[in-house]
């Protein structure tokens, strides 16, 4: 199995914020994920010190169960291997299951080859692929991996792509995408009303989790197999 450097992890204040959001545009810098939370219980006298950690593992936990792979795993990889949030998303949606592909896209990655040349030398991509469509169409890293974040939520949730439109359109990141539809399932809500209490109530996220009895190092265990779930009202 293909191994990747280990890299060492600095200012894991500054550097937790790349696992929440989309990574940085530019395809040669790959984020490193910072994992070392010191704020991973909610505390009502600081109701959003833990946010961070519910965003960050709730989504790792997304990516994990939406390709049928450990949650350590997808961990050690940003933490240990440098890989960004964009690269893994897109590698294993071109991998497709395959683990060598898998490790042959991450490693090619690693010695900076840009996401075009890699897609030109993929076996039976369809035309149609979405992904393959922006690549190809000059799209920026960021942007790519948008899409790429928003067809796994899509995909996981099994909701129109128009409610992920939505809450994109009120300023949320692909793991704050992601939360609300964790937490709109849990409370049996919807995800405009979970959006309400965040934005116009100004609760933070581990405060909306905590009144639904959601702790933040359990949330992302709340994530079922896309067979097992109901679509939201």
């Amino acid at each position: 199995m293909t191994r990747f450097p280990a890299k060492p992890i600095f200012r894991c204040l500054t550097a937790l914020i790349l696992v929440a959001g989309t990574p940085s545009a530019a395809p040669a810098a790959p984020a490193i994920s910072c994992h070392c939370f010191r704020e991973r219980a909610y505390d009502p006298a600081h109701p959003a010190a833990s946010d961070d950690y519910l965003l960050a593992s709730t989504f790792n936990s997304l990516i994990a169960k939406a390709h049928g792979i450990s949650k350590r795993r997808v961990v050690m990889l940003k933490m240990e291997g440098g890989v960004s949030n964009n690269d893994l998303l897109l590698a294993l949606h071109f991998a497709r299951g395959d683990e060598r592909q898998l490790q042959r896209l991450l490693a090619a990655r690693q010695a900076e080859r840009p996401w075009v040349a890699l897609i030109a030398s993929l076996p039976a991509i369809p035309d149609a692929d979405p992904l393959r469509g922006a690549i190809s169409g000059g799209a920026a890293d960021q942007e790519v991996g948008r899409l790429a974040a928003d067809r796994l939520i899509t995909g996981f949730y099994r909701v129109p792509p128009t409610q992920v439109m939505g809450l994109r359109a009120a300023g949320l990141t692909s793991a704050e995408v992601g939360l609300v539809f964790l937490l709109a399932r849990a409370g049996n809500l919807t995800p405009q009303e979970i959006l309400a209490r965040r934005h116009g109530g100004k609760e933070s996220w581990s405060q909306i989790a905590a009144s639904l009895g959601i702790a933040p190092e359990q949330a992302g265990k709340l994530l079922a197999p896309p067979s097992d779930q109901s679509p939201p009202r």
